[in-house]
C-alpha cells in the first residue's frame, strides 16, 4: 500500500472500523426525503471512495464503497430500514456485507501488491540487462580491461542506487589494490561505509572483488549480491581476453624472433661451412687447371684437394639439411624421423610410435617437438631412461616424452616456451608435469 506502513492485519481492522463509521455517518445525517442534499452527499461519498482507492488501494476503497451503498439503501432510498434493538437482522446484514467488502479489499490489495512487485522486478530486470549489454559490448569489442573496469563500477553503482562502487584486485603478496571506482558525488570513498563484496574469478582462479558501498544507515536489498554477481563474469571474461591477447602477442613475437634467428643461423652455417668449402674448391680447381696448362705436375694433387673440399662441403650441406628437416622423416614418416634422433641420444629410449603417415605439417612439428624434448632431457634431466609415445586420438595426434630424471623443469625456459608456442600456433597445446625428484612428462596435442 502506498503512503501507509501498518501491517496487513492492522490495516484490515482499520478498514473495517472505517467502513462501520462510514455507515453510521450516513445514518446520522438528517436529510431523508431531500433529494438534492442526498445527491450531493452521494457525490461526496463517491469522492471519498476515490480518495481511499488512491491513498490506500482496494483494501479501503471496497469496504467503504459497500458501507456507503448500504447507508444510502438503508436510510435514503425507500423503503428505509430501522436499526433498533429489535432489528438485529439489519445489523447482521450490514456486518456481513462490510466483512465481505473487507475480504474482497484484502484480496485486491494483495493482488495489487503482487502486480506492483512484478512490475518493479521487470523494470529491474530490464535495467540489469541494459547495463550488462553495455558492458558486454565493451568486452566483445576487445576494450582494454581498465575501460571495462570503470564501466562496470559505474554501471553497478547507478543500477543499485548505492553511493559508491569499486573493483578491487588481490595482489600476489595478499594485499588488495583498487583498479576502478565510481561514486555518486565524484568524491573518494569514505572509510566506514557499509558494503557488500562479490568475488571475481578469472578462469577458475580468485582475482578480486566488486564492492558496492553506502554511507546510509540501512541494509542492502536482498538481491544486491545476485545483481552484482552478474557483472563478475563479464569482468573475468575481459581479463581473460586481455591476458590471452597479451600471451598471443608475446607468442607471435617469440615465433618471429625464433624464425629470424633460425634464418640467421642457416645463413651463418652456410657462409662459415659449405660456402667456404665451395669457394676453396673453385680456387683449387682453377689452380689445377693452370697447372695442367703449365705441365708442372701439381694438377693431380690440386684436384685431389678440391675433391676433398667438395666432399666436406657436401657432408656439411647434408648435416645442415638434416637439422632443417631430415630426409628420413620426409620419406618414412614420423616413426622413421624420430628413429634418426634417438640414434644420437646417449640414453636408453623406448619408442612407441605407430607406423602410419600423418599430414606433412603434423609430422614435421611432431618431429621437432620430440627432438627438442629429447635435447632438453640430455641437457638438464640427469635421466636414466626416456620414453617417447605418439598416438592418434579423437582427431588429434597425442605426443608424450617422459623421463625419470630430477624433475623441476623450468616452465618459463626458452625450450618449453618455444614448444608451447609451436603447439599453440598449430591449434594444439602443451602440458608440463615436472614435480621435484619426480621426472618430467611433456604431453602435446596436434590437430589432425
Amino acid at each position: 500500500m502506498r503512503g501507509f506502513s501498518f501491517q496487513p492485519p492492522i490495516e484490515a481492522s482499520i478498514a473495517f472500523l472505517a467502513s462501520i463509521g462510514f455507515f453510521l455517518l450516513t445514518a446520522a445525517i438528517p436529510i431523508r426525503g431531500d433529494v438534492v442534499p442526498i445527491v450531493l452527499l452521494g457525490c461526496v461519498y463517491v469522492y471519498v471512495v476515490v480518495l481511499a482507492a488512491r491513498w490506500g488501494g482496494p483494501l479501503y476503497a471496497v469496504p467503504l464503497a459497500i458501507a456507503g451503498g448500504l447507508g444510502f439503501d438503508s436510510f435514503y432510498i425507500p423503503p428505509t430500514r430501522e436499526f433498533g434493538a429489535s432489528q438485529w437482522q439489519n445489523w447482521l446484514v450490514v456486518f456481513i456485507y462490510i466483512s465481505l467488502g473487507m475480504l474482497i479489499g484484502v484480496l485486491g490489495s494483495h493482488a495489487q501488491r503482487r502486480a506492483e512487485a512484478s512490475e518493479r522486478a521487470r523494470g529491474r530486470l530490464a535495467d540489469d540487462q541494459a547495463a550488462l549489454r553495455r558492458v558486454a559490448t565493451l568486452v566483445a569489442e576487445g576494450s582494454a580491461p581498465e575501460g571495462v573496469f570503470n564501466a562496470v563500477a559505474r554501471e553497478v553503482g547507478l543500477l543499485l542506487g548505492v553511493d559508491a562502487a569499486q573493483l578491487r584486485r588481490r595482489e600476489l603478496d595478499g594485499t588488495v589494490s583498487e583498479v576502478a571506482s565510481w561514486s555518486r558525488d565524484g568524491r573518494p570513498t569514505i572509510l566506514g561505509m557499509s558494503s557488500v563484496e562479490v568475488p571475481i574469478d578469472v578462469e577458475g582462479r580468485p582475482w578480486g572483488t566488486i564492492a558496492v558501498l553506502s554511507g546510509r544507515d540501512e541494509t542492502f536489498p536482498a538481491d544486491t549480491r545476485a545483481r552484482t554477481a552478474a557483472f563478475t563474469e563479464l569482468v573475468g571474461t575481459a581479463i581473460a581476453n586481455a591476458d590471452n591477447r597479451a600471451q598471443l602477442t608475446a607468442s607471435r613475437a617469440r615465433l618471429l624472433t625464433a624464425g629470424d634467428e633460425a634464418r640467421r643461423r642457416v645463413a651463418r652455417d652456410l657462409h662459415d661451412g659449405a660456402q667456404q668449402r665451395l669457394v676453396h674448391t673453385i680456387v683449387t680447381l682453377r689452380l689445377a687447371e693452370q697447372a695442367l696448362r703449365e705441365g708442372n705436375g701439381e694438377a693431380e694433387e690440386l684436384v685431389s684437394e678440391a675433391l676433398e673440399q667438395a666432399e666436406r662441403g657436401n657432408a656439411e650441406l647434408r648435416e645442415l639439411a638434416h637439422g632443417i628437416l631430415p630426409s628420413a622423416l620426409t620419406r618414412g614418416g614420423l616413426r622413421a624421423g624420430v628413429a634418426t634422433v634417438v640414434k644420437r641420444v646417449d640414453l636408453p629410449v623406448e619408442v612407441d610410435i605407430p607406423d602410419q603417415r600423418f599430414p606433412p605439417e603434423v609430422e614435421a612439428n611432431a618431429y621437432f617437438m620430440i627432438a627438442e624434448a629429447l635435447t632438453n632431457v640430455v641437457k638438464h634431466s640427469q635421466a636414466g631412461q626416456v620414453a617417447v609415445l605418439a598416438s592418434p586420438e579423437n582427431g588429434t595426434l597425442k605426443l608424450e616424452v617422459r623421463d625419470d630424471g630430477v624433475g623441476g623443469a623450468d616452465r618459463s625456459g626458452h625450450g618449453i616456451v618455444g614448444l608451447a608456442d609451436r603447439m599453440t600456433a598449430l591449434g594444439g597445446g602443451l602440458e608440463v608435469e615436472s614435480p621435484p625428484e619426480g621426472g618430467t612428462r611433456l604431453t602435446a596435442t596436434l590437430p589432425l
